[in-house]
């Protein structure tokens, strides 16, 4: 569920000046005549999300450990169709300061976990965030717990989750 357009990357903007974005959810700037809309953009992101098959434990979480402490967050949105797309940030909003790589894990944060994304960065300072896309219906056995970890270049890692998702 959306709740703020800060944290939407937008797709596509309508003609009424709504934008859509990742996992359907509907973010506006407020100035927008919304008196002829009957549903509120936040029951059209439910709706949306509710037609799946796929369920998540929850929609973020800043639970999480490591050299640093909790210092994560992470969020899911399911698509009707099944992809589940997780952002991960810092749960201060800073930028990541250092070069390191993001995984995103099933089944533990330990280096052992399996991998399903990463992406590396070679420096820090300018990278927000990250965001990785899974087709759930590609893996068997649900549910699925997903974790995500940032092992920094010059030593030291910190991890987040999880977030059940269910089929």
């Amino acid at each position: 569920m959306c709740h703020s357009s800060t944290n939407v990357f937008f797709l596509f903007t309508v003609m009424t000046g709504l934008s859509l974005g990742a996992g359907g959810c509907v973010a506006y700037s407020g100035n927008e005549d919304l008196s002829g809309v009957e549903e509120s953009p936040e029951t059209l992101a439910d709706a949306d999300e509710a037609a799946s098959a796929y369920t998540s434990s929850t929609d973020c979480t800043v639970s999480g450990g490591g050299t640093w402490g909790a210092i994560l967050r992470t969020c899911v949105s399911i698509s009707a169709s099944g992809t589940g797309t997780f952002t991960i940030s810092k749960a201060d909003g800073s930028n990541f300061s250092t070069a390191g790589t993001m995984y995103l894990k099933v089944g533990t944060y330990e280096p052992w976990g399996v991998d399903h994304a990463s992406k590396t960065i070679s420096g820090g300072g300018i990278i927000h965030g990250f965001s990785f896309s899974e087709l759930f219906g590609q893996w068997p056995g649900y549910p699925k717990e997903y974790y995500a970890r940032w092992e920094s270049q010059p030593g030291g890692y910190a991890w987040v989750g999880p977030i059940t998702i269910y089929h």
